[in-house]
């Protein structure tokens, strides 16, 4: 691609569905780019929108380094990353993880 505008993601996803027989993916990972969510939206209404675990840790990585050296946070925010199979599970992980390190109200 030259550019990644939200005309150039809906480009390449349709011609996707073009050589897909018109068969849309259920889901999609991203990496947050919002010109690419904003296309995936438009050309797949009724997909499933997820971030991909290794720009979650990249992020967690240039927005939560001071805690990333604390080895019983880490332990949790890993086993929420790469262990947790269900959604309840991984929200109850978060919510514990918040709680304990005191980050609830850290946007």
């Amino acid at each position: 691609m030259l550019d990644e505008t939200i005309a150039s993601f809906i480009w390449v996803f349709e011609t996707f569905m073009e050589v897909m027989g018109s068969k849309a993916p259920k889901t999609i990972f991203t990496d947050q780019d919002s010109a690419m969510a904003n296309a995936s939206g438009k050309v797949f209404p009724n997909i499933s929108h997820r971030l991909c675990v290794w720009h979650i840790s990249k992020n967690a990585t240039q927005h939560i380094s001071h805690r990333l050296s604390d080895s019983q946070f880490m332990a949790k925010f890993n086993k929420m990353l790469y262990e947790v199979e269900m959604e309840n599970e991984m929200e109850q992980l978060w919510r514990d993880l918040c709680d304990e390190w005191n980050v609830v109200e850290n946007k």
